[in-house]
């Protein structure tokens, strides 16, 4: 919960589009914050350093899967200008 909340925290954005440049730059540092985090609890875990360098790749392959998702459902959600319409009606 602690590794997606920091990571979450990198797509804050007040703009009228879910998918921007800055978005899709933070992907970058998101799969490195999940990627580190998770090799940090492992390692813990394990109580071994060496052995949760293991879950790095599965680590990566979850962050492409997410960034791929991420602009997926992005750009339709963009495309219905949903975020829009849910920032004026507050």
């Amino acid at each position: 919960v602690v590794i997606k909340g920091i990571t979450a925290l990198l797509f804050s954005n007040k703009g009228e589009r879910i998918i921007s440049a800055r978005s899709l730059l933070m992907l970058i540092p998101a799969a490195a914050i999940c990627a580190l985090g998770y090799y940090l609890y492992e390692s813990l875990i394990y109580r071994n350093f060496i052995s949760a360098l293991a879950g790095i790749p599965a680590s990566l392959t979850q962050s492409v899967a997410s960034s791929l998702l991420f602009i997926a459902l992005g750009l339709a959600i963009d495309k219905m200008n949903h975020k829009s319409k849910l920032n004026g009606g507050l």
